[in-house]
């Protein structure tokens, strides 16, 4: 956002000093999963691309 104008310097000095993983709520691999046998399926695919995603993002590449 701040690349595109759309929040100031100062609102991204602020954004950068927030620890993202303190928010974060642990939860094991299979609480992780995104299990086929819901009922509700329409985020299936969004949720696993976003998973992807981390997976593949050299920040979260080796976690568990």
């Amino acid at each position: 956002m701040h690349k595109h104008h759309r929040i100031s310097d100062k609102q991204y000095a602020d954004a950068k000093k927030i620890n993202l993983k303190a928010n974060l709520v642990e939860r094991t691999k299979k609480e992780r999963q995104v299990n086929g046998n819901e009922k509700d399926t329409e985020y299936d695919s969004y949720v696993n691309f976003v998973q992807s995603e981390l997976m593949n993002n050299k920040y979260f590449k080796d976690k568990t």
